[in-house]
């Protein structure tokens, strides 16, 4: 176990985080490690007190470039990496002492080329440097092929975490190389989850530990995740699609992978609608109720949130039922001043009950319609689940 790991650590304006980032790094227990700082165009202390690390670190690596984005950076420490291994880190988070030794350990002791693990949140360096309670974890690691991964994709979309970022995670360099897997500049929200899916197209399987191996540390004013996105809801889409499509293009956009598709995406478009009542929306308020009911303009939004049917709280609740109503205009008001709307209410939402699935002549068009969107394997699938919803007495609201 003394394959080369590359860490790709992108920084900007990172001047208060970005030491002990490096000197977790530097403290793993696993010492053959490149650590490549890319500097992203600092206009703070940061890029000489990168200088000086790499001064006193032969394994550190300084990268200096114009300002491009989180992806650029990753992308240009992509470029100059020469380990066997690839992982990340962001410049204000921080390594478990064991997390890259540990990677690799699963990696080689299961021949795999994809590792996934655990990570824990904290607001502090302090919380997150308390020592972590040791367990015997050999139950927590999940094997998985390649195709009993992307079985189960729509689970991992839509209920577990660590499907998302590349820091708690390690790479093989030589695929993400030969397939030119790279992050998309032009995508500044959930482009670590594109190359992830990237990714997954080419891995030979999949180990995923429960270890906390990363700390995530919720402290940079600065950081992506604070701003307010106005076109968050076209980049949920965005991500959503590309699921869609890996699905779709290995066959496996079926049953419990479409229903978990839909429940994450619904629980997307509910956060999107949220999202805008944030303190930056420069958008009136009749312009965001006019935007929100255009999230429905296309199928995929309103299709998925019938489909997924989540009715867990109050929140889901109104969504859904007004969906089902097609009643997207009063979506914003429900949701936002969720206060001023009366439980009895729901009551009077009104809509049409019908079987599920076409019926008669209507199979033809419905038929023709999904092969050429679905190919015909996954059609036959859907076609069999409808019939089969259908004579078993079940309805759907629409």
């Amino acid at each position: 176990m003394d394959s080369l790991v590359s860490i790709v650590v992108p920084v900007y304006n990172a001047e208060r985080y970005i030491f002990s980032c490096v000197h977790a790094l530097q403290g793993q227990d696993y010492s053959n490690i490149e650590i490549i700082l890319v500097d992203d165009g600092s206009t703070d202390n940061s890029p000489s007190i990168c200088d000086a690390l790499a001064g006193i670190d032969t394994r550190i690596k300084v990268v200096h470039k114009k300002n491009g984005g989180v992806s650029s950076a990753r992308n240009s420490g992509i470029d100059i990496a020469t380990g066997h291994y690839l992982m990340f880190a962001d410049s204000d988070d921080l390594y478990e002492k064991d997390m890259v030794s540990r990677m690799v350990f699963l990696a080689e002791r299961w021949n795999t080329d994809f590792v996934i693990c655990g990570f824990c949140v904290a607001d502090s360096f302090e919380k997150a440097q308390l020592p972590r309670l040791k367990e015997d974890t050999s139950e927590y690691v999940h094997a998985l092929s390649k195709r009993e991964f992307l079985k189960n994709l729509g689970y991992m979309v839509a209920r577990r975490p660590t499907m998302f970022a590349p820091w708690n995670k390690l790479f093989v360099l030589d695929i993400v190389k030969k397939y030119e897997i790279r992050f998309k500049p032009e995508v500044n929200y959930g482009e670590d989850f594109l190359f992830n899916l990237q990714y997954v197209q080419y891995c030979n399987g999949v180990i995923e530990t429960d270890e906390p191996l990363y700390n995530y540390l919720m402290q940079n004013p600065d950081s992506l995740e604070a701003r307010y996105k106005s076109d968050l809801f076209e980049n949920q889409t965005m991500l959503y699609m590309a699921a869609k499509q890996l699905m779709i293009e290995n066959q496996i956009y079926e049953g419990a992978n479409v229903y978990n598709l839909d429940c994450y995406y619904t629980h997307r478009i509910l956060y999107c609608i949220k999202m805008q009542n944030h303190k930056e929306n420069i958008r009136s308020i009749p312009e965001r109720r006019q935007y929100v009911a255009h999230f429905f303009d296309k199928e995929d939004a309103a299709a998925a949130v019938c489909g997924a049917n989540l009715t867990g709280d109050r929140e889901l609740k109104l969504l859904t039922e007004l969906v089902k109503a097609k009643q997207y205009d009063r979506i914003y008001d429900a949701i936002v001043n969720e206060e001023d709307y009366q439980d009895d209410e729901l009551s009077h939402i009104r809509y049409k009950v019908i079987e599920c699935g076409p019926g008669g002549i209507r199979w033809i068009p419905y038929t023709f319609k999904s092969v050429k969107k679905y190919g015909l394997i996954i059609t036959v699938k859907r076609v069999v689940g409808k019939v089969v919803r259908k004579f078993g007495g079940r309805k759907c609201l629409l």
